[in-house]
């Protein structure tokens, strides 16, 4: 049959002039080309408006992906779309289809679909992911991130997204990754990877994701400390605030980080990884107090800001803290201007800074910090 349709939509063609018999002739050439027909747009505003659509317009609604309309095309993915897990079968199988515009509409009938009805698709989706059209794997990466999938393939393909050469694939993939959950473990070789991507912002989502794994991420960002981004750095303390205790073994990058940098970035939360870390992050502190105060360290000229911010979180870290006394004590004899700031952080530390009384007691008759050394006997319960 097929080899008279040509024919037929020629003469079509010719006698449109004519009147109407063309219009009705290349219709009817149409309709052999695509024997399960197509359904119009005022017919899918009606089958929409009637609310339970039957199963039997879904060929005819499918075919619609075919037809050279956009606007019919998208119609007919919202349509679909409202029959719910009736559909997810059918539109799936266009999602291989040879045509990129079919592609992408199959797909897109799966973003306007309830989520619970289309997560079905998901394997099919992160195949999609692969696609040779961009707007096909930018679409995938959006329906993927609006189903919310939580398994490791999902992850995997968001995190291959990030790095996707089409600038507008890896945003979108960036803005799905940014309301997901923690990533599970096997995501760590990918997520370590680009953690280093030449992109600033595919690094920045990165490290966040690494920070959100736990533990398991510590290697990995002992060996980004090592080399640390300067437009990253605040990133990275923010995601490595969060580990707790976990970020012990990181202490030693982390001093080695504030020794090399003339400013502290994210200082709050850099403080907060200290505090976490109990005794050891407090030996740190205390080593950092030496450090800066050092004559021949690069920093001395600025020791003074520097020793406010670390008195200030050893002190916040109370008893915690007591380990810090001996360098207390050595700032107590030798830095005049510090002294206040220092019985104030050793009065935190309380009692467990019993190795600094002598120091503090020496004090009690300097007009200048008499009534400090006293108050701060008080709280290391040596006066009443």
């Amino acid at each position: 049959m097929k080899r008279f349709i040509l024919p037929i939509v020629l003469v079509g063609v010719m006698v449109t002039a004519a009147g109407g018999i063309g219009v009705v002739v290349v219709k009817y050439a149409i309709d052999l080309m695509n024997p399960a027909g197509y359904v119009s747009y005022e017919e899918m505003e009606k089958l929409q408006e009637q609310g339970d659509i039957d199963e039997k317009e879904i060929p005819r609604l499918v075919a619609c992906f075919e037809r050279n309309d956009e606007n019919l095309r998208f119609k007919s993915a919202e349509t679909l779309a409202k029959m719910g897990t009736k559909a997810v079968a059918p539109v799936r199988e266009k999602l291989k289809h040879p045509s990129a515009k079919v592609r992408y509409y199959a797909v897109q009938t799966f973003a306007f679909m309830d989520p619970k009805d289309a997560a079905a698709a998901t394997p099919d989706l992160l195949i999609c992911i692969d696609d040779r059209e961009a707007d096909v794997r930018r679409k995938a990466v959006y329906v993927l991130g609006r189903l919310g999938g939580k398994g490791e393939g999902v992850f995997t393909g968001m995190i291959k997204a990030l790095g996707d050469a089409d600038a507008d694939v890896a945003a979108v993939a960036i803005a799905a990754i940014k309301k997901m959950d923690a990533p599970p473990k096997e995501a760590l070789p990918a997520l370590t990877k680009l953690a280093d991507d030449p992109k600033h912002e595919v690094r920045a989502e990165a490290i966040k994701l690494l920070g959100k794994m736990g533990e398991p991420a510590v290697p990995a960002f002992k060996e980004l400390l090592k080399k640390p981004d300067p437009l990253g750095r605040v990133v990275l303390i923010q995601a490595i605030a969060p580990l707790g205790s976990h970020a012990k073994d990181l202490l030693p990058e982390l001093q080695a980080m504030m020794l090399e940098n003339p400013w502290w970035d994210g200082e709050d939360e850099l403080m907060r990884i200290f505090k976490n870390c109990g005794p050891d992050g407090a030996k740190r502190l205390a080593d950092m107090l030496k450090a800066v105060h050092d004559p021949k360290s690069p920093h001395f000229a600025n020791a003074g800001p520097r020793s406010a911010v670390l008195l200030k979180a050893i002190g916040d870290m109370g008893a915690q803290a007591k380990d810090a006394t001996p360098m207390l004590i050595e700032l107590l004899k030798d830095r005049d201007s510090l002294r206040p700031q220092v019985l104030e952080t050793l009065g935190d530390i309380g009692p467990s800074a019993k190795d600094a009384i002598p120091a503090v007691e020496a004090l009690t008759t300097d007009p200048r910090v008499g009534p400090a050394a006293r108050a701060t006997l008080k709280r290391m319960g040596v006066l009443n």
